[in-house]
Order: C-alpha cells, then structure tokens, then sequence
C-alpha cells in the first residue's frame, strides 16, 4: 500500500488508495458497453467475435497499464471506436465481409498506422505540434471532438 502511495503519488494528490480503486471501479462500468459494442463491429469487418473480444480485453488492459505505470495517469487506453467502424467499414467495406485477403489488409493498415503513431510518440511530434496550437483551439477542441 506504501508502495503504490509513493509511486503514484497518490496522498501528494490528495487522494486515497479507496478513492483510486473506487475511481477505476466507476471508469471500468462507464466503458463496459465498449465490451459488447466493440467485437460486434470488428465481426462486421470480418473479425471471429471471440478473437475480437479477446484482442479487446488484452489490448485494452496492456495500453491502460502502459500509461498507468509509465505516464502516472489513470486513463483506460485502447481501441476506439472510430478505429474500429474504419475498420468495419471503411477499409473492409463490407459488412460481416468473409474475404480474408481484405480483412488482412486491413489489419495491416491497423497495424502500421499504430507503429506510426508509436514512433511519432517516442519523438515527442505530438506534444511539439501541440505546443504551437493556439490556446483558443486547445479550449474549443474537447468539445469539437464531442460533437464529431
């Protein structure tokens, strides 16, 4: 408990332990319908439900203990649901499609274009192009991208 006190930082923050774990409790619930919602549409891009839901879960679980541990932020990290209605829809470009060539292609795409952002990420790109946006459009962008 000490441990995880000092390493996160968590009464520097005024918190508590409860209150993290009641706060995860709470993230997790508000997310779970990702669960049901997310191998549906991969399947509608030619994904077996159980892969997805399994590829969901690790994905989700990896990416959100990678943040936790390395950038100190309690945020759930994983696949979103434009990324995965692109997949379904836009680059398999049919629904509930069986051509296997296609849904490999895909993945592919998935895959590189994750690669790309990683690597950006370690060079810090994102953080620089975001320094030099105006404060107007940082303010206006949370509730932009709400509207999408």
């Amino acid at each position: 408990h000490g441990c995880l006190d000092r390493y996160f930082k968590i009464s520097e923050r005024g918190s508590s332990l409860r209150t993290e774990i009641m706060a995860g409790a709470v993230n997790f619930v508000a997310n779970a319908y990702l669960l049901v919602l997310m191998p549906r549409i991969l399947q509608q891009g030619g994904i077996d439900q159980r892969v997805a839901i399994t590829a969901f879960v690790l994905s989700t679980a990896v990416g959100s203990c990678l943040v936790g541990l390395t950038a100190n932020l309690p945020v759930p990290v994983g696949p979103g649901l434009g990324c995965a209605a692109f997949f379904a829809y836009g680059l398999t470009g049919s629904h509930e499609t069986t051509d296997v060539a296609v849904t490999q292609m895909a993945i592919t795409v998935c895959m590189l274009s994750g690669c790309v952002m990683s690597l950006l990420s370690v060079v810090d790109l994102p953080r620089r192009v975001f320094g030099i946006v105006p404060k107007s459009v940082k303010d206006a962008m949370p509730i932009g991208l709400g509207l999408l």
